[in-house]
């Protein structure tokens, strides 16, 4: 803003408080610091200017230098907490330059110069004050050198460090947290015919628009005015509110320059701007509630507009508003090239780049992937040439939106997965969309919705696992050409290709696959998917025969009833059995999904892991449980025995007892990469001691497991467990046994591709026992000799959703052991007896099944899975210690049995009264 000096009662003031005011004369340099006389200095050099204020209640320019002349500043001048104020009672004061007024006709050359904390201040509205130039208010020529530094000024109007009405040419500046109330926290840049240029310089922490340029023409009859342009160069933003905006400017020119961790509205705001040029820009961790680069209503009242927009990538940023929008008027041409956009997010399912207005574009080479939460991939308001190599990927369900006409130019590549080409809002059918000979559209899945399609090149698409959204044509006026439309088959199912218009089917060619098999219906509008018979796909994928029905099985779920079974089910059944039907409905469907992906993209590996889930249990779970229960039992029974019959170590009549016990367990067993479990249970049992040779007892146990199996489910199993047990010790000598059987109830939670439950419950049953001898020698050492036997019977069982069938299987296992066992006795008072006890033995599985099943399913093969067993050779290690007082004993013990890849832990709290 220009202005007239004040009278000389204005000088009077700004004399008295330090502040130069120099005059239009001839001025003398001086190269070091200078003492601030009363009449201006022209040149300073090395001086500080330092908390000078100006203050008046209309007018107040140049806190500490008011210049109508030509004045230089330079080698470290510093200006520091100067200010200007206008304080009176009515709006409109003026306070121009905290610390720099620069009148019309002076110069101002900086060299190496610092400002730091110079404010611009006016009372009243911001909007209706005229503080600007919170460092330097410049209405002559300001001429930038060496390196010069704007930090913390304000204004409370326009232009927090520079204020300026003319060109303004900067280079290597520092403007750093500056502010400004409404506009310009950096610079504001006015003036009809100035030009801004910024080069080398680093604008950080700035508020409400760092950089500001606004001709004034704010109407059509102010068009001439539009002359000026913005500039900039090899610079950076980082963590300003609202980096760059030009109002009705005739050129705006930024390259080289990086834009980072902005906030505000955009980070490059360009409005009735007529040319626009912006060349390899990076854009990173901004998070706006525009976007990144918005031209809006280039070249409205002029005859023509240019946008140029090229060499520019976009990662990581967040935005409410489109990554790129180019909105122009008055047959604007835009140009889009070599651009990546990628990783950014949307606050509001926003568009990732539009073109509006009269803007015929041309866009080479454009990147956009791994965007998310973005509605529309594009929204082209007019005619759109897509050249080069073009790839979209990773955006979700982002689609193109064509309102005009977009053509994909002879030579050109374009890519994208999902989504497809929808018309203009409203019907969604606007649009024409041309595929040039010699161009190249992979579509992937997606619908494009268009009035007209033309395609002479090649176009390819996937019929997808989900028919619902896979490669479809709506198009309602004219679908012709000469190309060539290919189709992958990424899925099985019934695919609706051609809605309305249908493609010469001539040139429809259906890529043949190994796995798929397909048929036309008469009409060539829908194509029938489904897999090749399970043979086949032993041959041709290299699966078992098991796996093969297992796909097989999975790829009839999840099928979507007819219409009218649908509407008898809305007819006959209730909310809840919908809701329980739907979720059953979602899970076999996505379980098929998962299914036919991995087999279409090689990975059978996954498939014969989630397959194995729907087959027997082949982890030896069952074996585990058994022998864990068995071992149980038998140490219980041992436990006991060795105790109960003193005759061999004491000798002496000993008179027959009677008594009664109840225990209670924990085991804990892990079968390395296979499985672990946890029992815990209780026993309750009654033996007696017959004169000094005989013993026998008889005891019930319920035991609740829990068996995790790694990667497939878990199983809950609950057990009772009936035993007896004897034993005959005439001396030292002795030979006892044990016989239990076992009722175990299995019921499996096993969840296949995710979310399919396919669990079964049976029924497992265990007979066995064991028989051994041993010498109990006076010092408490046992050497023993044992034959152990288990069979065990699983009862057949279904898996649910597959109707599949599998069969009973049983096993018979039999163990030699042999150890040695460490019990003393001691005394303790009158009445205490301790039997502290160490326990080792080896084993070995003298035979062991793998407990085969035959696995059946309606309309295919059976077949027969071999199930596993645990390693042969053990051992089993124990400690414990038994108290008895008077008719009272107490006994704690713990067991270890150990095999290859195995191990189990139990222990055992029991407590026994004798009458």
């Amino acid at each position: 803003m220009s202005f007239t000096t004040k009278p000389i009662s204005l000088f009077v003031t700004v004399s008295l408080l330090s502040v130069l005011y120099v005059m239009s004369a001839t001025a003398t340099t001086y190269d070091t610091r200078q003492t601030i006389a009363d009449v201006g200095v022209e040149t300073y050099s090395g001086d500080t200017f330092s908390d000078l204020s100006l203050t008046d209640e209309s007018v107040a320019v140049g806190g500490a230098v008011f210049n109508e002349g030509t004045l230089t500043i330079n080698n470290g001048t510093t200006f520091t907490g100067n200010s200007v104020n206008a304080n009176g009672e009515s709006n409109g004061k003026e306070a121009f330059g905290g610390a720099i007024c620069n009148a019309p006709g002076g110069i101002i050359n900086l060299n190496n110069t610092t400002f730091t904390d110079n404010h611009a201040n006016a009372t009243g509205s911001m909007y209706s004050n005229y503080a600007n130039g919170g460092a330097i208010y410049n209405d002559g020529l300001l001429g930038f050198s060496g390196t010069n530094i704007f930090r913390g000024n304000s204004a409370s109007r326009a232009g927090g460090a520079i204020y300026t009405n003319t060109s303004l040419t900067i280079g290597y500046a520092t403007f750093e947290n500056n502010s400004a109330g409404v506009y310009g926290g950096a610079i504001y840049h006015g003036g009809a015919d100035t030009d801004l240029v910024v080069e080398s310089s680093t604008f950080n922490g700035n508020d409400n628009y760092a950089i500001y340029s606004d001709s004034g023409a704010g109407s059509s009859v102010q068009v001439s005015l539009r002359k000026g342009t913005v500039s900039i160069s090899d610079s950076s933003f980082t963590n300003n509110e609202d980096p760059v905006m030009t109002l009705y400017r005739n050129g705006l020119y930024i390259d080289n320059t990086e834009f980072i961790n902005n906030s505000g509205y955009s980070a490059v705001y360009g409005m009735y701007t007529t040319n626009v040029e912006l060349n390899d820009l990076t854009f990173r961790g901004n998070n706006l509630r525009g976007g990144l680069i918005d031209i809006m209503d280039a070249g409205l009242y002029s005859q023509s507009a240019s946008l140029t927009i090229s060499n520019v990538t976009m990662e990581n940023n967040t935005i409410e508003g489109a990554a790129i929008e180019l909105g122009a008027y008055s047959a604007a041409a835009a140009t889009v090239e070599n651009i990546t956009i990628d990783n950014n997010v949307s606050t509001s399912y926003g568009t990732i780049m539009g073109t509006w207005g009269d803007t015929d574009t041309e866009m080479t080479n454009i990147t956009i992937t791994n965007n998310k939460k973005f509605d529309d991939l594009m929204v082209l308001g007019r005619s759109t040439n897509f050249n080069g190599t073009n790839t979209f990927l990773n955006n979700g369900w982002a689609e193109i939106r064509n309102w005009d006409t977009v053509t994909f130019k002879n030579g050109s590549n374009t890519t994208m997965d999902r989504g497809g080409i929808y018309g203009s809002n409203g019907t969604d059918k606007g649009g024409t969309v041309i595929v040039e000979n010699g161009a190249t559209l992979n579509l992937g899945v997606g619908t494009v919705r268009q009035k007209i399609f033309t395609l002479n090149g090649v176009v390819n698409g996937e019929l997808s696992t989900d028919p619902n959204i896979s490669l479809s044509f709506d198009v309602f006026d004219t679908f012709d050409g000469t190309g060539e439309l290919n189709l992958s088959l990424g899925g099985i199912g019934t695919y609706v290709v051609f809605e309305d218009k249908v493609f010469d089917h001539e040139h429809v060619h259906v890529i043949d696959s190994p796995l798929l098999t397909y048929s036309w219906n008469n009409t060539w509008d829908t194509i029938t998917v489904g897999l090749r018979p399970a043979d086949e796909l032993v041959t041709n994928a290299g699966l078992s025969p098991a796996v093969a029905q297992h796909i097989t099985a999975v790829s009839q779920l999840g099928q979507m009833p007819d219409d009218e079974t649908l509407d008898n089910m809305f007819a006959t059944m209730s909310s809840a059995e919908l809701e329980a039907w739907f979720v059953n409905y979602s899970n076999e469907a996505n379980a098929r999904e998962a299914a036919i992906d991995a087999l279409l993209s090689g990975n059978t590996e996954y498939i014969e892991k989630e397959n194995a889930k729907s087959a027997p249990a082949q982890q030896a779970i069952s074996q585990s449980v058994a022998t864990a229960i068995q071992g149980q039992t038998i140490n219980m029974a041992g436990n006991r025995m060795s105790i109960a019959a003193p005759s061999g170590r004491s000798g002496g009549d000993v008179k027959a007892d009677f008594g009664i016990w109840a225990q209670g367990l924990f085991n804990k067993s892990q079968y390395t990469g296979k499985f672990d479990s946890n029992t815990v249970g209780v026993a309750l049992g009654a033996d007696v001691a017959l004169n000094r040779h005989y013993m026998v007892g008889v005891g019930y146990a319920f035991n609740k497991s829990k068996v995790d199996a790694d990667n497939i489910g878990h199983t809950d199993v609950d057990t009772h467990n009936v035993f007896l047990y004897g034993q005959y010790k005439p001396s030292q000598w002795f030979v006892n046994a044990v016989l239990n059987y076992a009722m175990s109830s299995y019921k499996e939670s096993i969840k296949q591709y995710g979310l399919l439950e396919i669990g079964g419950e049976y029924d497992v049953n265990t007979f066995g026992g064991q028989i051994a001898t041993g010498y109990d020698f006076r010092n408490g050492i046992t050497p023993e000799l044992g034959l152990r036997y288990m069979h065990i019977t699983q009862d057949d069982y279904d898996r649910s959703h597959y109707d599949m069938r599998i069969a009973g299987a049983d096993g018979d296992f039999m163990t030699g052991v042999i150890g040695v066992k460490y019990a003393p006795q001691f005394k303790s008072g009158k009445n205490w007896m301790w039997t502290p006890e160490l326990r080792a033995a080896a084993k070995y599985d003298i035979l062991s099944d793998e407990m085969e099943s035959t696995v059946t399913m309606p309309a295919m093969a059976s077949y027969i899975v071999r199930g596993e067993s645990l390693a042969r050779v053990g051992g089993e290690f124990g400690l414990g210690i038994t108290g008895k007082w008077c008719d009272v004993e107490l006994s704690l013990n713990y067991d270890l049995d150990v095999r290859k890849d195995f191990t189990s832990h139990t222990g055992m709290v029991k407590l026994r009264y004798e009458f």
